[in-house]
């Protein structure tokens, strides 16, 4: 039966052509999104954020790069398994996913490692859940799963900014 042996997130990554191991740069713990006004004043020599027309405000995006590892039996061998990662974003109903597909398992290890890139509109503080699924293909068994966390800390503009934009219940 296969296992997590780790889940990682971070800016960047590589693989070393001669021992194929994998290093990985700038663990993320945490994401701070600042609006485009707080980005202007900390990048001031940068000059002013392009706008496309009157309101219209690049939201702020996001990337890093998912490295899931799993390991297995050796009589899991040859066996073709499905699998997923995705990103739990708070204020999202839906998750965003970043990749899907199937693989065999060729040794008792398997990595996968994938480039994310997101936006932050619409949503809110709180935690980023990215999640790496496998299961045999096929299967209706769930998903053996693993899990990384990252805080996500929006400005307090852009947290004033989402609340104008939520309805109020009327009374």
């Amino acid at each position: 039966m296969p296992r997590p042996l780790f889940i990682i997130c971070a800016d960047s990554g590589s693989v070393d052509r001669y021992s194929n191991l994998v290093s990985v740069f700038k663990i993320i713990e945490a994401v701070q999104v600042l609006d485009h006004k707080e980005v202007q004043s900390a990048f001031s020599n940068v000059g002013p954020v392009e706008q496309s027309g009157p309101g219209d405000i690049p939201s702020p995006v996001f990337k890093m790069r998912v490295v899931a590892v799993w390991i297995c039996d050796r009589s899991d061998l040859g066996s073709i398994y499905e699998y997923e990662t995705k990103m739990l974003i708070p204020g999202r109903s839906e998750p965003h996913s970043i990749a899907a597909g199937e693989f065999a398992w060729r040794s008792t290890n398997h990595r996968f490692m994938s480039d994310v890139v997101a936006q932050f509109q619409d949503a809110h503080t709180g935690s980023i859940l990215v999640v790496n699924s496998i299961r045999p293909k096929g299967s209706t068994q769930d998903w053996i799963t693993q899990t990384y966390e990252i805080g996500l800390v929006l400005s307090e503009s852009m947290l004033t900014e989402s609340s104008k934009h939520q309805s109020t219940p009327q009374t």
